[in-house]
């Protein structure tokens, strides 16, 4: 783990390499979030301080930690936003669910649907558990599927301020405000789960 400016890197490194052996690096996930947790805490940031963000597994490792702080410690992070969460489906790994953490922590997703409005690569009913989803759709060119969340992201850290990314995450602001040509997911619980074409 390396601190940077304003955050905390966690770079599983080794601990993710299992070639194709998806359920062995699943396995790893609660080690991983456990550590997480304990240098959260270490760092003596405000429980308001802390935004995690994971992609793929790491979304699980962000969730998990979460959970550990609140159920643990009574540590209830600012929020949680999930990348492109992993599909676990067949591996023994079970997600904890969204409401296992405190309800004052939001959750956002960001997840690909890829072409046809789906992606077997992540787990895009978990994407949607979340308070805020945004399923991203359409050709992107050189950026692959599992990695478009990562880099739409950024693009929005890039160009917003740290108030319109946290009105974001924490639902301060329609979600059809800040992106005005989203269009709102069938069945979805709430207007706060949306798709756009980028």
């Amino acid at each position: 783990m390396a601190v940077v400016q304003q955050g905390v890197m966690v770079d599983w490194g080794q601990g993710s390499q299992t070639g194709v052996n998806l359920g062995l690096a699943a396995s790893r996930i609660p080690i991983v979030a456990e550590a997480l947790a304990l240098r959260i805490l270490e760092s003596g940031l405000r429980p308001e301080e802390v935004d995690l963000v994971g992609h793929s597994l790491g979304s699980y490792v962000s969730v998990e930690a979460a959970r550990i702080l609140y159920r643990r410690y009574g540590f209830a992070v600012n929020s949680v936003t999930l990348l492109d969460p992993a599909n676990v489906e067949t591996v023994r790994y079970n997600p904890p669910s969204l409401s296992s953490l405190s309800p004052n922590t939001s959750t956002l997703s960001i997840y690909d649907l890829g072409m046809g409005g789906g992606n077997l690569a992540n787990n895009g009913e978990y994407a949607r558990s979340a308070n805020r989803s945004i399923g991203l759709s359409g050709e992107r060119g050189q950026v692959p599927g599992h990695a478009a969340p990562i880099v739409f992201y950024g693009g929005l850290l890039e160009i917003n301020d740290s108030q319109t990314i946290n009105d974001l995450r924490k639902g301060n602001q329609p979600i059809g405000q800040l992106f005005p040509n989203a269009q709102f997911i069938p069945g979805s619980p709430t207007r706060d789960h949306v798709q756009i074409y980028w």
